[in-house]
């Protein structure tokens, strides 16, 4: 099925994953000098509703819908099948939106090659200078640093939308929060940017 433009799949599917697989493989095959392979959803909700699906759905701290459990079965599934033919080689996924909680049951078991990249999208756009928004980040930042030494960060905290305006400071408090707790959890990358349009927030960025 498709929501909001974007395509549902049965990531519980055995050939749906054998196919993913197969898509990996081939990437790494067709190019020696390639080291990633991402298997991150579309930046969009919308999930399958089958019953397999379902079953690993559950709800978060919040009352929101959370699919943490059935993204990360879909990452360590396919990434555990690409290690079979390419043990050095990386399949990545974002942590992120309506998978970026801790599951209830916790994480019991990680494939070897994959890689996470935590995605607070709680944070966005100055969202750190709230208290209340610091302490929910920091719960999300440490579960996941405390599961697997695989990791790395991706944020927007100083990030807005408006191309136009007064050009606004870079947030110094928020960076230094950012920075300490991710290197302190032993995160091993980070990626983060504001503003896209550079005529307006190079100064900034």
């Amino acid at each position: 099925g498709r929501t909001l433009g974007r395509y549902q799949i049965e990531t519980t599917n055995p050939e749906l994953i054998a196919h993913f697989a197969d898509q990996g493989v081939n990437w790494f095959q067709r190019d020696a000098k390639r080291y990633c392979f991402s298997l991150s959803p579309s930046d969009s909700r919308g999930w399958s509703q089958s019953p397999e699906s379902l079953a690993l759905t559950e709800t978060d701290k919040h009352g929101n819908e959370s699919v943490t459990p059935l993204v990360l079965k879909f990452y360590n599934d396919v990434a555990g099948l690409v290690y079979e033919q390419n043990p050095d080689r990386i399949v990545s996924g974002y942590i992120y939106m309506d998978y970026l909680y801790p599951p209830k049951d916790g994480v019991k078991s990680l494939a070897p090659n994959l890689w996470l990249i935590v995605a607070p999208h709680i944070s966005y756009a100055y969202m750190m200078y709230k208290p209340e928004v610091r302490e929910d980040w920091l719960e999300v930042i440490s579960f996941w640093g405390d599961t697997t030494d695989q990791l790395a960060y991706y944020d927007l905290p100083v990030w807005w939308r408006q191309h136009l305006g007064l050009i606004m400071p870079v947030g110094p408090s928020i960076l230094q929060f950012i920075f300490t707790n991710i290197h302190e959890k032993g995160y091993k990358g980070a990626y983060l940017y504001g503003n896209e349009a550079w005529g307006a927030g190079g100064v900034s960025n």
